[in-house]
């Protein structure tokens, strides 16, 4: 048929849910992955029903498609026009004239069985149809009269069925609950089981190194009795030469009694080679039988996971039948100003409504602003809770800076921009913040943030009054004058004050001010000898020379940097070391001592200029612990780009760096 005759009828059929229900069940899994894979938000709620591309709830599926389908005209198209195509035979039918020839072809199932038909029944829009089809589908139901059970049921019915199956869920999940205590039980002890076999086969592959190492031993003393027997026999045919004196003929008694001695000890040793060979098959057996119970443990644990896995789909069902009558509304959390000068919280659904949210919900949920989320609206229109569909949110710790107009959560890796509300007050202080992914018009960044307190349970106590004993002790120096050192830590921000007594007095806990502080203090590192100690002037605090740590002073190595670099060359290699902020300038001065050519670039600047000098270079290094997220993206494109090899360091000290520059130029 024309396909100007369709439109208006496919039109309205798009607005039929319960149509849609039909296709939706006549449809396979694959096309329902289709239907759920473009559409992200779609993707979040109905992740929990799937597991690697494999429908594990195929109703669940369904009923969270119609559900958005319900909301998403476009949805609804989609559905219909999928299952339209995959279904033109059955859609051929609407072509044939209604008499009994059609009646028999449908009922041989040359269109399709009765699910399709029933389908097509709502769709075929010639006058007279519907008694047609009904004729058809009141004769498959006579054909199959137990398959109307569920059908024929009527609404009190349904309900006394949905309050059976709770029960048998509730009953079920209580059952499950018990075998999963068990479960639990047998898994740690089958953990203990698993843990003392395994210690069993590291001791006996260990009583297996030492053996064959005594098997070589008594080899080679095998082979060196032999060599010794072969000798004497050829000393005793020298010595039984006719006509030889009589101390001659005392030299070959004795040699032929060592040569006899010899063997004896020679039958021992091969005795002794056998007991220990005897031995070795005897562990081999141990630890072929060790490992089979290994692999038996390891299937009781997945066993167990996969009836934990079943107990975890009862108590979703159970939760979804006791809160059926719960309403859903996803979207995102905004900030909108009021007009008592206050910020107020607002659902945006994704249909575009506008929803009030209290701050005491939204705090309980732990749901930040910029977050989106499902929530749960009650019986009174209220909402009663929230759930996250985010599913890369992170909370992180670090100390709050401000530069120029922005603020920053600072972390030992990396800083993140903050887009909530930030307090004088907590600037320069341990904060842990709510980290959001990037996500169309939202940047990433911080969220929410609120104060990281010190722990004062188990013992711990709040200290904010120390000596500078114990300030130098906390912060490994050596050498600080209390004047000097009392002026850096104001330097660094530190609100400290000195009391006649001689100590400290911090605003907060002192390790907590001295450890926000330590990147921001200026302390060298001294060897040990008195030379360099003594230039060193009153306001500069110092501390002893650590492993792999060079002489402020003197420039000296330690020991361990002397055996990594003696007779290093790297013939004039040009390397640009991106990362590894506060000892950066360090890299340039240490290296060229090893004739390598470096360059350093702040972990937290931009590539600029050397995006397109990149070339040049025979090595691009990232110092991962201090390069951000962002420079590190750049710095891999516009290497691919320019053919430059990157090492990726682990480590940001200047024996770690150099160790992997020997590794990589010199393997």
């Amino acid at each position: 048929m024309a396909e100007d005759f369709w439109g208006p009828i496919f039109a309205k059929l798009h607005e039929d849910l319960e149509l849609l229900k039909l296709i939706c069940f006549d449809t396979s899994d694959s096309d329902l992955l289709s239907w759920v894979k473009p559409n992200p938000v779609l993707w979040s709620r109905a992740s929990r029903y799937l597991r690697k591309k494999k429908v594990l709830d195929r109703q669940g599926l369904i009923g969270e498609i119609l559900a958005f389908a319900a909301k998403e005209q476009a949805l609804r198209k989609i559905i219909f026009y999928t299952w339209f195509e995959k279904n033109q035979q059955t859609f051929k039918f609407t072509t044939l004239a209604a008499n009994q020839e059609a009646m028999n072809s449908l009922v041989k199932g040359d269109f399709g069985g009765p699910e399709k038909i029933e389908i097509l029944a709502k769709i075929d829009p010639r006058q007279g149809m519907p008694d047609f089809y009904q004729k058809y589908l009141d004769f498959h139901r006579q054909q199959q009269p137990s398959s109307e059970t569920d059908e024929s049921r009527s609404e009190t019915d349904e309900s006394e069925s949905d309050a059976r199956q709770i029960k048998e869920l509730e009953a079920l999940n209580n059952q499950q609950q018990k075998e999963l205590i068990s479960l639990r039980q047998q898994l740690k002890e089958a953990q203990k089981t698993f843990s003392d076999r395994a210690a069993e086969i590291t001791g006996l592959q260990n009583s297996l190194r030492e053996r064959d190492h005594k098997i070589s031993e008594l080899e080679n003393e095998i082979l060196n009795l032999k060599e010794k027997i072969k000798q004497q026999k050829i000393d005793s045919v020298t010595v039984s030469l006719p006509e030889e004196t009589l101390d001659q003929s005392e030299e070959l008694v004795q040699a032929s009694e060592k040569i006899a001695y010899l063997s004896e000890e020679l039958d021992e040793k091969d005795a002794r080679l056998t007991h220990l060979q005897n031995l070795l098959n005897q562990k081999d057996k141990s630890v072929n039988r060790l490992q089979e119970e290994l692999k038996q443990l390891k299937n009781a644990i997945n066993e167990d996971e996969d009836k934990e896995r079943k107990i975890d789909n009862l108590q979703r069902l159970l939760k979804e039948n006791q809160t059926i009558d719960l309403l859903k509304e996803s979207g995102q959390i905004i900030v909108l100003p009021s007009d008592s000068g206050k910020s107020e919280y607002f659902l945006q659904s994704f249909s575009g409504n506008i929803t009030k949210v209290p701050r005491e919900i939204l705090h309980v949920s732990k749901i930040c602003p910029e977050e989106f989320c499902t929530a749960y609206i009650g019986a009174s229109g209220l909402i009663t809770e929230f759930e996250s569909l985010e599913t890369n949110k992170i909370t992180t710790t670090g100390y709050l800076e401000k530069q120029e107009d922005t603020f920053y959560l600072c972390t030992a890796e990396e800083q993140f921009q903050v887009y909530c509300e930030v307090k004088d007050k907590h600037l320069g202080r341990p904060m842990r913040g709510v980290l959001l992914g990037e996500f169309q018009q939202r940047p990433e960044g911080i969220y929410s943030l609120s104060p990281h307190e010190l722990p004062k349970e188990n013992g711990f106590a709040e200290t904010k009054i120390v000596s500078i004993d114990r300030i130098k002790q906390h912060l490994s120096l050596f050498i600080a004058d209390k004047a000097a050192l009392i002026d850096n830590l104001k330097l660094a921000g530190i609100d400290l004050k000195p009391r006649a007594d001689g100590q400290i007095e911090f605003a907060q806990d002192y390790r907590q001010e001295l450890d926000k502080a330590r990147l921001k203090l200026n302390i060298v590192s001294v060897c040990e000898s008195t030379s360099c100690q003594e230039s060193l002037s009153e306001n500069t605090l110092a501390r002893k020379m650590r492993k792999h740590d060079v002489c402020s002073i003197c420039h000296k190595k330690s020991e361990n940097l002397f055996q990594l670099s003696d007779s290093l060359d790297f013939s004039g290699k040009k390397i640009v070391i991106f990362g590894g902020d506060y000892t950066g300038n360090e890299y340039v001065r240490f290296l060229n001592q090893f004739n390598i050519e470096a360059t350093w670039v702040s972990g937290f600047d931009n590539i600029g200029k050397y995006r397109e000098s990149l070339g040049k270079y025979d090595l691009a290094v990232i110092i991962l612990r201090q390069t951000s997220h962002t420079l590190l993206r750049e710095v891999s494109n516009s290497a691919a780009k320019a053919n430059t090899p990157i090492l990726y360091c682990k480590k940001r000290g200047i024996s770690g760096l150099l160790a992997e520059l020997k590794a990589y130029f010199q393997p």
